[in-house]
């Protein structure tokens, strides 16, 4: 008799211990139990008849183990299809072409993006003391200037003039000047008879030793306009369209003060003529008003607000603005969580496990910046929105002086939760604000009414709000909103007016990693939004109209984003840039992508099923030689469209 058994029979030779039919007690029971196991020693003495079905009440047991591994394999086949099943829904996103690290910019902290006519500038803020770099694209022209310290936060406008050159200002063009100013004096020539267009570039700059600046350039240089007083730290800038205007963040005497907003009143007409002349001629920007936020509760200290300044100095709080707005005749709301709680308990979900981590929460919220021609409104009146991270938002509205704090008075339904306000948002023409909150609520407010007008709130998410877009450059989207998740999800989501939005979840069926850090539109396409997550550092296109993924843009193996990515991507008509340090050697670069060059995204871009295929239009034609292939792309584009 074989002392150990082969297989599944090992199993059964220790189950004749358990055996049912074995029993202590005499008798019958004792017979029938003993023919068993006379039975079974004869099965187990003779090899030949291990495989053999097995004796009662072996046989039994053997059949419900066999019964028991059919079910459990059945469970892991479905398991497997499962698995499959979803590696074929959640897709990976098709990856493009790798980046190429642009030359001349180590050491990047903070990008901005500019786009132009035929001029599209890329500014790039440096650590150390290597100040901030422009670079334009057209041109290939790079120019530098130094500051103190690392660069923390970066605003800037294009400025263009049409002027017609004066018998004065010939005389004066031949005259001489530094940096050959005697041919240009905003980089065009004052010697034609016809109207010239110049532009020159208006920059805001912040740095953590050096306080902030107010920059120009002219002939390919940046000349120094003012230095930003009256805070010992500056941290945060934000010009308004057209650079009449300038709100400056910051500290006053140390990090224990509260957090100070100042707004000028910028003499950008008066700059233009002086630029390139000596520092101390240059007229002084006018202080409209200072706004010192207030604690985040009536209830909170002082002290305890600014321990989150403490802890995170470079956002503290944000701030939104514009130079323009729809016409509002009163300062708008001034939202305080302590007022509504107990009035409105129970009229939204309680918040989750998820939004109760405050202190990882906190590090998630950021603020959002956008840039609006204001062409289509002639009211020249400034909108400032000013956030905190506990659930207070506070809307500005001023002409000359801004009135703070506002006072208008909240109707009963505009109510956000007292939750952490993770991300602010403004529509193009200020007539929309969009506050999202740490367990995934999305607010919608109409601006625009006499009265403020709640839109609704909606969950999106179980997790927070980390990036809210207002889809701009078509005026009827001023109601549509992209918002960016925690979990790395991306959101569409449409309002035809009060209520419930339409909902698109455009990473449904994909593979995404990490959350979402920040959300840019392209240019000279509106429906492509471009989506900057973390985990695998992913660059993701998305096309909102198709409600689908164009592809996904990756860094070399070895670079990685920012620990505080945030202010690290921009986008452009033809450009795609984001900031990347290498893992090993802590080195930082920007890396940037050149959208007309890269064939799969055209022929998504020109995909259509009904028409011709237009990747054929591009190639074919004698002619093409004549137009560069971008240029060819955006004419298809608005054709097809």
């Amino acid at each position: 008799m074989p002392t150990e058994l082969p297989g599944k029979m090992a199993h059964h030779r220790s189950s004749i211990v358990i055996s049912p039919g074995l029993s202590s007690e005499g008798g019958e029971g004792e017979e029938q139990g003993q023919k068993e196991v006379d039975e079974c020693g004869d099965y187990l003495a003779d090899p030949a008849l291990w495989w053999d079905p097995l004796p009662q009440p072996y046989r039994l047991i053997d059949d419900i183990l066999q019964e028991e591994l059919r079910e459990l394999w059945s469970l892991l086949e479905i398991r497997e299809e499962k698995r499959k099943e979803e590696e074929k829904t959640n897709k990976p996103i098709r990856k493009t072409e790798e980046a190429i690290m642009i030359p001349g910019l180590l050491g990047a902290t903070r990008l901005e993006q500019l786009v132009c006519g035929e001029k599209e500038y890329l500014l790039a803020g440096l650590g150390g003391d290597s100040g901030l770099v422009s670079l334009d694209y057209k041109k290939n022209d790079l120019i530098s200037t130094p500051m103190e310290g690392r660069v923390t936060s970066i605003s800037a406008q294009i400025i263009q003039q049409q002027r017609q050159p004066s018998a004065a200002a010939a005389k004066r063009g031949g005259g001489g000047g530094s940096g050959g100013g005697d041919k240009n004096v905003l980089g065009g020539s004052v010697g034609g008879e016809q109207k010239e267009e110049s532009a020159c570039l208006l920059v805001a700059v912040s740095s953590g030793e050096g306080g902030g600046q107010i920059l120009l350039t002219k002939d390919n240089q940046f000349y120094s306009i003012v230095e930003l007083e009256g805070m010992d730290r500056v941290l945060k800038v934000l010009l308004s369209t057209g650079g009449n205007y300038l709100a400056v963040t910051g500290l006053v005497n140390s990090n224990d003060s509260p957090v100070l907003i100042n707004v000028y009143s910028l003499p950008v007409d008066a700059w233009l003529q002086q630029v390139g002349g000596d520092q101390e001629s240059y007229s002084k920007p006018s202080l409209l008003c200072s706004i010192t936020s207030p604690p985040p509760f009536t209830h909170c200290p002082v002290n305890d607000a600014t321990q989150i300044i403490k802890q995170f100095p470079d956002r503290p709080s944000s701030s939104l603005f514009t130079g323009v707005s729809h016409g509002l005749t009163k300062s708008y709301m001034n939202i305080r969580s302590s007022q509504f709680q107990e009035r409105r308990k129970g009229f939204l979900p309680e918040p989750n496990e998820e939004s109760s981590v405050v202190g990882k929460e906190i590090g998630a919220c950021m603020s959002f910046m956008h840039y609006w021609k204001g062409q289509y409104y002639n009211l020249p009146k400034g909108l400032l929105v000013h956030w905190q991270y506990f659930s207070r938002v506070d809307v500005y509205l001023f002409q000359d002086k801004v009135k703070a704090p506002p006072t208008l008075s909240v109707p009963d339904q505009v109510y956000i939760q007292p939750y952490l306000v993770s991300s602010v948002s403004l529509s193009s023409d200020c007539s929309f604000l969009a506050i999202g909150q740490c367990p995934g609520l999305l607010s919608l407010f109409d601006l625009s009414a006499t009265i403020g007008s709640f839109w609704g709130v909606i969950n999106i998410a179980p997790v927070s709000i980390t990036a809210l877009y207002f889809v701009n450059c078509v005026p009827s989207r001023k109601a549509e909103i992209i918002v960016g998740c925690k979990d790395g999800s991306v959101v569409h989501a449409k309002w035809a007016g009060p209520g419930r939005p339409t909902i698109t979840k455009l990473t449904e069926g994909y593979r995404v990693s990490g959350p979402v850090y920040e959300l840019k539109q392209n240019t000279s396409l509106p429906s492509t939004i471009t989506s900057l997550h973390g985990g695998e550092s992913q660059l993701i296109m998305w096309d909102i109209d198709k409600g689908e993924a164009i592809g996904s843009f990756c860094l070399p193996p070895s670079y990685s984003l920012l620990s505080d990515p945030k202010g690290t991507l921009a986008t452009g008509s033809d450009v795609t840039a984001v900031i990347a340090k290498m893992e090993d050697t802590e080195e930082v670069g920007v890396f940037s992508w050149n959208l007309s060059s890269c064939e799969a995204l055209r022929k998504t871009w020109l995909k259509s099923d009904s028409k011709p295929s237009s990747t054929e239009k591009l190639s074919a034609g004698p002619n093409r030689n004549k137009r560069s292939v971008y240029e060819e792309l955006l004419s298809l584009i608005s054709t097809e469209q």
